[in-house]
């Protein structure tokens, strides 16, 4: 995954802050401090992971949910 510098600086502040360690942990933090501040899930998505990730993330979790709807 490439990170932006400043979600690089705001991941580490977060591990750092709170002596996180799992990356995914400090994901999770990030984005629900993000959405906490009234930024939109999807702005706040693309913000950590880059321009058009939410849209992807969203299209594959749909194709997910409607292969197995199918088979």
């Amino acid at each position: 995954m490439n990170y932006s510098p400043v979600a690089l600086e705001f991941l580490n502040a977060i591990a750092t802050k709170f002596n996180l360690t799992d990356k995914t942990t400090c994901i999770n933090v990030a984005l629900a401090t993000m959405v906490k501040s009234g930024i939109p899930l999807n702005a706040a998505f693309d913000a950590l992971f880059g321009e058009g990730a939410y849209k992807a993330f969203a299209g594959k979790i749909y194709d997910a949910l409607r292969s197995q709807a199918v088979g």
